[in-house]
């Protein structure tokens, strides 16, 4: 199978300047600052502030400071929430080879770990409408 396709794809992914590409254009992403790392490519200890709309279509937006703390190169890349919107949040990105209808590509997934807060007010919140939203999202 073709590595290629896996370089490729993982290459954007890590590419920090990449991010607002790969989110849905109603969050409007904007990378205020990048440190550690390069803009060609992220790695462990590279942190990335970025202003997003929360609730489009509202025009409010919130900071939020991710820290890479996983990289594997090819493999995996795993960044945690330093600040913002959420109590607690770990994203991993997962990438691997793949091939279907004789086609080499790329398999990428995504497992979130998150925690609004706000007790059961924040659980029903996630429930009913942010599950959703990070489906959509990912």
């Amino acid at each position: 199978m073709d590595t290629g396709c896996l370089d490729r794809v993982f290459h954007f992914f890590s590419n920090p300047t990449n991010l607002p590409r790969l989110m849905p254009p109603e969050l409007a992403v904007e990378i205020r600052n990048i440190e550690g790392g390069s803009l060609a490519s992220a790695g462990v200890g590279t942190q990335i502030a970025l202003s997003v709309r929360l609730l489009p279509p509202l025009p409010l937006r919130a900071s939020w400071v991710a820290l890479i703390v996983e990289f594997e190169p090819g493999r995996q890349i795993t960044d945690v929430q330093v600040k913002g919107p959420f109590r607690h949040w770990r994203h991993l990105h997962e990438f691997e080879s793949a091939r279907r209808a004789e086609v080499d590509g790329t398999f990428v997934r995504d497992d979130l770990q998150y925690d609004v807060g706000f007790g059961m007010l924040g659980d029903a919140v996630a429930r009913w409408f942010l599950a959703d939203r990070l489906r959509h999202t990912f």
